[in-house]
């Protein structure tokens, strides 16, 4: 995607001291003598102009304070988001969450390693379960939740249900009763209790959930 992100607004923002719980409980099995490990978590949910398209985006992230031996050290340890088309953002999504949770260090590095350093792999693929759960029910997830159950009760009030066209990705509202739904190249809508088309002139759509 192309383009700067302008006239950004803030859709929903929040902590995630739940997450940080079970994060900071992670890094505890692991952590040596004398040093701690505090990981504090949040998410934000935007919007904002691109190319004058509204766009939607989100973004976890994750800042972790280690301190030793009476000294601190601040880092932001995780960050992770997209921002995408309205009709592509739950792909990016989808994709944001799989790439977190199949995170992997090399092994040869890892060898390496002692102590600490020498469970990072074990602590990343624990903490990348977690995030990934945190994103797949993050506010856009909702979002969609809530308006995909208010479409279903709308259809159900109106006698309507919705159905897409293959060809073009064109969503439809159609009287509900039947079990198959047709389009010609006319637009014409035919709906039949079979799967027979009604000739050959006319294409299946697909009936929404």
């Amino acid at each position: 995607m192309t383009g700067r992100c302008q006239s950004l607004s803030i859709t929903n923002a929040r902590d995630l001291p739940e997450a940080a719980s079970t994060i900071n409980a992670i890094y505890g099995q692991f952590g040596g003598p004398g040093m701690s490990m505090k990981v504090s978590t949040g998410e934000v949910a935007f919007t904002c102009q691109v190319n004058q398209s509204p766009k939607p985006g989100y973004y976890f992230a994750g800042t972790m304070l280690t301190s030793a031996s009476g000294v601190g050290l601040w880092t932001v340890q995780y960050l992770h988001g997209y921002q995408a088309t309205a009709d592509q953002a739950e792909v990016a999504q989808a994709v944001l969450s799989r790439m977190v949770q199949s995170v992997q260090l090399n092994p040869q590095w890892l060898a390496m390693q002692q102590n600490l350093t020498g469970q990072t792999s074990q602590i990343v693929s624990h903490t990348g379960a977690e995030i990934s759960r945190i994103i797949s029910q993050s506010y856009w997830s909702q979002q969609r939740s809530l308006d995909d159950l208010s479409r279903r009760r709308s259809n159900a009030t109106l006698g309507v249900e919705d159905v897409v066209d293959p060809l073009t990705g064109r969503e439809i509202k159609v009287e509900s009763g039947a079990n198959y739904y047709w389009s010609d190249q006319r637009g014409m809508i035919v709906g039949t209790t079979t799967d027979t088309t009604p000739s050959i002139d006319f294409r299946q759509l697909v009936r929404l959930p």
